[in-house]
């Protein structure tokens, strides 16, 4: 790969894949193993709070209050004119829910998208996010760290629901973590580092995200070590923590060394369109079981929906092309 760009790209396209495979089965076929789909949602919360601090940082010279909005004003565009498409026509019609929060992805009650409406919360917060990252660097992360702890012994306390966890394990507010985390990454790629051999270390790596992720999603293997440890008065999956430390070593190792991947050209462009596939794989999900029925193995579902993918790729660029035009011919 040739540039951070790139490579933040194409762990979107590797990550989209993955998770319109897990919609396929997850959504179709209850109780069968979907594939990790919601964990590798982690790689989506790192590389964006990684992108949001250079945002921030381009932003915020002169008028602060001024960059801040422009800011905003980009993360609007950028997020909801796509999703008020899908929402108009592929999801209030038949929701049957009060529309404002879920207009706004600001609903906590099951939100329409999940992962939408916790991007927006991390977009709200980042501003404040992006001034102890930039003020601390690497030690914002000891910070973050801490307010995760002290956020989830109050949220036990409180007794809040878990579904405002969205799972990893129901630790509130983890996916934040990880966008704050991903902040800090300008100091990590900055350090002095050989990176000559760095992409031998994605295979391994990779591993054992897979099987931190395992342990963590609802489907575990047989644990190697005690599945929970007490912090306080809360109980802490275990696998959290290399699960943590090993999407941030990746996320790491590709943007540092910028390695020769599979399918690097390919995902690249697929990360490029990963809102607008996100939005509607749902429909070439249920359109493959639909043509095929439910008889058969998930590697058949798999292997169909696979071929039809570049057609969604597609329809997706075009749509996202089309939608954006009027804001890009305004902006000129």
């Amino acid at each position: 790969m040739d540039s951070t760009n790139e490579a933040a790209n194409y762990i979107k396209g590797f990550c989209i894949t993955l998770i319109t495979w897990h919609h396929l089965i997850y959504d179709n076929f209850p109780g069968h193993f979907s594939y990790l789909g919601n964990e590798f949602v982690a790689f989506y919360f790192i590389v964006s709070g990684y992108g949001i601090f250079y945002s921030l940082e381009e932003k915020l010279h002169g008028r602060r209050l001024h960059g801040i909005l422009r800011f905003y004003g980009k993360r609007f565009i950028r997020l909801y004119p796509m999703y008020w498409i899908w929402f108009a026509f592929g999801y209030y019609p038949k929701s049957g829910r009060s529309a404002v929060l879920d207009f706004f992805l600001l609903s906590l009650d099951h939100p329409p998208v999940w992962f939408l409406n916790a991007i927006v919360y991390c977009y709200l917060l980042s501003p404040v996010l992006f001034l102890v990252a930039r003020r601390l660097k690497l030690w914002s992360l000891a910070v973050f760290t801490v307010a995760l702890l002290l956020i989830n012994v109050a949220g036990h306390d409180w007794q809040l629901p878990f579904r405002l966890a969205y799972v990893y394990r129901d630790i509130y507010f983890f996916y934040l973590f990880f966008f704050a985390s991903g902040m800090v990454f300008p100091w990590l790629l900055a350090r002095n580092f050989p990176t000559g051999r760095l992409g031998l270390y994605v295979a391994p790596l990779l591993l054992v995200f897979i099987f931190c992720a395992v342990q963590v999603t609802h489907h575990p293997l047989v644990s190697l070590f005690p599945p929970e440890v007490s912090v306080w008065n809360f109980k802490l999956n275990y696998y959290c923590v290399p699960f943590y430390l090993s999407a941030m070593s990746l996320t790491f190792v590709i943007l540092k060394g910028l390695p020769r991947l599979p399918l690097q050209k390919a995902l690249i462009i697929v990360g490029q369109y990963s809102l607008p596939i996100y939005l509607v794989n749902d429909y070439l999900g249920y359109l493959v079981v639909r043509l095929l029925g439910k008889g058969y193995p998930d590697l058949v579902y798999f292997l169909v929906f696979a071929g039809l993918f570049p057609l969604l790729v597609l329809g997706c660029a075009l749509a996202q092309k089309i939608v954006y035009l009027p804001f890009k011919l305004a902006s000129n």
